[in-house]
């Protein structure tokens, strides 16, 4: 009931917008008013709704991207990219340091029957996190196991199974999840430090702990280095499509924040392919001009201004 009151308010809000900037309201002579154009108030309600979905769900799209990306590059359910040679200038990544060996790993949860195990060694530092950077928990010093390592289980939203004891256990708010750990530097030996975390982490799903297959690792710093984008680094016109797969891999669960964009997305019939192209492309514009405006020049009285012809 709620979802469709708000609706019901957005559409008059659309409706009053729109007669206040179109003539095909204009009043007649007599005091009535022309008959509605109901497809052009539906095509304004739609490029309304689209361009509020592009940008409030970015944070979703900027997962999926990297999710995507890591799948691309060669990760698997036991494959695990990791950073032979740090970061350099010549990678294309962003927020990481030159001093740490990374390992980021994409998880889809139910196509390992729900539960997938990571067993992490002592003195790592990092996270799970799901769509959206929605944070699951902090792993190593930050964590629960408090930098001496242990056993984390992730269970999907839909997960029922029994969880044994003797692991940290976090169910996720979706499907699809992306775990990261950063290894630490000691006396500038990078290669000791990618051999300790190649031996101790390993990942499999949680039916499979008896008898656990193994766990290999593949070097994103040479894909990075030959141009491959292996972070969360994507352009409007790809936002869309991005959507669309955070909402079919996590089966059609949203996050509680996004219920009505994601009413009006289903209502235009959005997901079924059914809005014209020439709508979303026009959208996209629109909330690509938005992101960068509240980026560049928030209008906040204190913002942090980027300088130049932008301000």
């Amino acid at each position: 009931m709620k979802k469709i009151t708000l609706m019901h308010i957005h559409f008059k809000i659309s409706i009053l917008f729109f007669c206040c900037n179109t003539v095909i309201f204009a009043q007649h002579e007599d005091g009535h008013y022309p008959p509605l154009d109901p497809t052009k108030i539906y095509k304004q309600w739609d490029l309304e709704n689209l361009t509020r979905a592009y940008c409030d769900l970015q944070p979703e799209a900027a997962f999926m991207a990297l999710y995507n990306s890591y799948l691309k590059e060669g990760s698997t359910a036991q494959n695990i990219g990791i950073m032979e040679t740090s970061v350099n200038a010549k990678l294309k990544v962003l927020t990481a340091n030159s001093t740490t060996i990374y390992a980021v790993h994409p998880v889809n949860l139910n196509e390992q029957g729900g539960a997938v195990v990571v067993e992490v060694p002592a003195g790592m530092m990092g996270m799970a996190n799901a769509p959206g950077w929605v944070n699951i928990i902090d792993i190593g010093g930050m964590g629960p196991d408090k930098g001496k390592g242990g056993k984390y289980l992730f269970t999907s939203p839909e997960y029922n199974g029994e969880i044994p004891e003797g692991y940290f256990h976090y169910k996720s708010p979706a499907n699809t999840i992306v775990w990261l750990l950063r290894g630490f530097v000691k006396n500038g030996d990078r290669k000791a430090t990618v051999k300790f975390m190649q031996e101790g982490i390993k990942t499999y799903s949680l039916k499979d702990a008896d008898n656990p297959p193994a766990t290999t690792f593949y070097n994103t710093s040479n894909k990075m280095a030959d141009g491959h984008f292996m972070d969360m680094l994507y352009d409007e016109t790809q936002v869309f499509d991005l959507i669309k797969e955070f909402v079919k891999l996590n089966n059609g669960a949203c996050y509680k924040r996004h219920d009505v964009i994601m009413s009006y997305l289903y209502d235009m019939g959005f997901f079924e392919g059914k809005v014209d192209k020439e709508l979303l492309k026009k959208a996209a514009e629109l909330g690509e001009l938005r992101q960068r405006t509240l980026t560049f020049n928030n209008r906040v009285p204190d913002a942090l201004k980027w300088p130049g012809k932008s301000n």
